[in-house]
Parts: C-alpha cells; sequence; structure tokens
C-alpha cells in the first residue's frame, strides 16, 4: 500500500509525517513550497496538467493506494472573482484524475469545509446530515467536488478552522500572530466569529486515527469540541508565550464588511461521528 497526498501544504504535511511515523509509504505532490519532510517521495504536480499526475501515479510504482486528496484553489476572495479557473482545480482536475485512477485506488478521501453548510443561523452543533447551502462560490464548489467524491465512493473530510504551525515550509497565521505579540504590535483579531478549532497536526491524528476503521461513512465532520475566535487563539498562544495579550485587539466581525461577505460568522459543527468512530469522548483543539 502506497499513500498518495495529492497538495501537501499544512495538513498535508502534517499528514505525511504522521504516517511515516507508523513506517507507512508516502507520496506527496505540492505546487509551489517543498514541504520539509523527511521519508516522504515528493513531487511537483499541477493537478490540472494530465501528464503531471499520470507523472505522480508512477511514482507510486504498482502499489494499492490510498489518497488524500488535499489540492484545492482555496482563496474565497479569489475564488469569487475568477470562478472558471478556481473550478478548474477544485472540480474539474479531480472529477479527471478519480476518471483515470479510480482503479488504481483502494481508499479515497478528500478534503471539504464547514463552508459547504452555510449559515446556520445558530450556534447549534451541525450534523453530517443538514443540508448544504453555501454562501460563496468556494462553498459551492466544495459542495460540487463533494457529489463527485460521492460518486466514486470517496470519503468527505469536512473540516472547521484549521491553524497553527505545520512542517509545509509555508508562513502560518499563528506565526504572525507570534510576531505581533513579540513585537507588541497591535493586531485585530475578531471576538464573535467561531470554529471548531483544529491545529493542523492534531488534524492529521486524527484522520491517521479514522484510517484505522475499515468501512467509513461518506461524509466526516472533522473538528474539536472547543469553539473558538480568532481573538481567543490569539490570547491562548500569547498564554503560552508567556507574552502580553494587550496587543491583540478584538473586534466584531461585521467591522469588515468585504471579508463578512462571503463567510458564515460561526459554525459549530457536531463531531459525535467522529468521536464514535475514533473511541474519542472528547477531542481537543491541540492549541
Amino acid at each position: 500500500m502506497t499513500y498518495l497526498i495529492v497538495g501537501c501544504g499544512n495538513l498535508g504535511s502534517e499528514l505525511a509525517a504522521a504516517l511515516c511515523a507508523k513506517g507507512y509509504r508516502v507520496v506527496a505532490s505540492y505546487r509551489s513550497v517543498m514541504p520539509a519532510v523527511k521519508t516522504v517521495a515528493l513531487a511537483e504536480c499541477d493537478v490540472t496538467d494530465p501528464l503531471q499526475t499520470k507523472r505522480l501515479i508512477e511514482r507510486c510504482g504498482a502499489d494499492e493506494l490510498t489518497v488524500f486528496w488535499f489540492a484545492s484553489s482555496h482563496n474565497i476572495d479569489r475564488v469569487q472573482l475568477d470562478p472558471p479557473a478556481a473550478a478548474r482545480v477544485n472540480i474539474e482536475a479531480l472529477e479527471a484524475f478519480l476518471a483515470e485512477y479510480a482503479y488504481r485506488i483502494r481508499r479515497f478521501f478528500y478534503s471539504s469545509s464547514d463552508c459547504v453548510y452555510g449559515d446556520p443561523g445558530s450556534d447549534e452543533p451541525v450534523p453530517e446530515s443538514a443540508p448544504t447551502d453555501p454562501v460563496s462560490e468556494y462553498g459551492r464548489q466544495k459542495r460540487e467536488a463533494e457529489r463527485i467524491v460521492e460518486r466514486y465512493g470517496g470519503v468527505t473530510l469536512r473540516f472547521s478552522l484549521l491553524f497553527g504551525e505545520s512542517c509545509s515550509g509555508k508562513r502560518s497565521f499563528s506565526a504572525d500572530i507570534e510576531a505581533h505579540l513579540n513585537n507588541a504590535d497591535a493586531l485585530e483579531l475578531f471576538c464573535d466569529s467561531r470554529r471548531c478549532v483544529l491545529t493542523f497536526r492534531q488534524a492529521a491524528r486524527l484522520v491517521v486515527k479514522l484510517l484505522e476503521t475499515e468501512t467509513l461513512p461518506g461524509v466526516i465532520n472533522v473538528c474539536s469540541d472547543e469553539f473558538l475566535s480568532k481573538y481567543d487563539i490569539g490570547r491562548r498562544i500569547a498564554g503560552k508565550l508567556n507574552a502580553d495579550a494587550g496587543a491583540l485587539i478584538p473586534i466584531p466581525f461585521e467591522e469588515k464588511a468585504g471579508f463578512a461577505k462571503l463567510r458564515v460568522k460561526s459554525i459549530r459543527l457536531d463531531n459525535s461521528l467522529l468521536r464514535s468512530l475514533t473511541g474519542l469522548s472528547y477531542i481537543e483543539s491541540g492549541l
């Protein structure tokens, strides 16, 4: 068995490290920044180019594959401005890959988002069975991709807010918070917009845990039990650094009107299915 990670960014690099730690053979692709993950066979790959995806599959040899599809055009504002360009990555490349290589794939996992649900209108936990009604083009493309994955019998993992450092080599928002705290520079953070936060590392551990179950449902909410705002996260980071949190300025979500227009203020995912599948009674964020 070869574990293929398509789109080895923040989450993918942590998953690659976790799988390698278990002794699994891992092949991973990246688009621009090479992850700093040892013992992983890395390959640069533009998923919209069939020749490059073919070479990526060839790197896996004749092994049966477990595939994690994390490739995505995920900047919500850019997707909204140019839907066709984003769809080439978010929808067309995914469908072409599965049409061509489904016969090689034993298990397929797709990384989706809580944005497919749209605005729940309350802080009540949202289960996997809830209707989907995304407010942005990004959410709509994720929903369409989920339907493709369903047709091929794959598993969709709906993540909420992923945070923290990773071994991807990419600078994270948590690093920006640390820099502001260390330099006592003011940083505005939303205090009333909340998600069920996970660190990239904790999310990767949960995905590896799910691999222990042979038969999984088609959609799983992957998130913690901790319902936090970015301001809450900032204060936690300050506590770990023993830094003065006074540089963090709490602001309401609606203050950034352009940002808020394409995003849901708060959404609390129901993770009871995830807890049942992993045997965990409570899931920490990892922060």
